[in-house]
């Protein structure tokens, strides 16, 4: 699965480090079983954005992504760079309270 990943990143011009491939490995791991679901939290700029996009393209229709809105314009640029408008669903909801 990880070499048919690979191929698919290429002519994007991404390519996943090797934490980032453990990280793959590990969602895909979790959404393949029964353990249906996880949280990718680490450091700031070592690559959630791509691994998620990733785990997106090697198993489409099976992950969902929650992420904040201030960064919600660059998860879509990056997701329409690496997997094109074929898996993307972006819904963005805000709501407004009387203080």
């Amino acid at each position: 699965m990880m070499e048919d990943l690979h191929k698919q990143l290429t002519p994007s011009g991404y390519q996943l480090y090797e934490h980032q491939k453990v990280g793959v490995r590990f969602m895909l791991s979790n959404e393949l079983s029964r353990n249906t679901g996880g949280i990718l939290a680490d450091d700031m700029g070592l690559g959630k954005t791509l691994q998620s996009l990733s785990t997106t393209l090697a198993n489409p229709g099976h992950t969902l992504m929650v992420v904040p809105t201030c960064v919600l314009s660059q998860w879509e640029e990056a997701a329409l760079q690496l997997i094109g408008h074929k898996f993307i669903v972006m819904i963005h909801q805000q709501f407004l309270r009387m203080l």
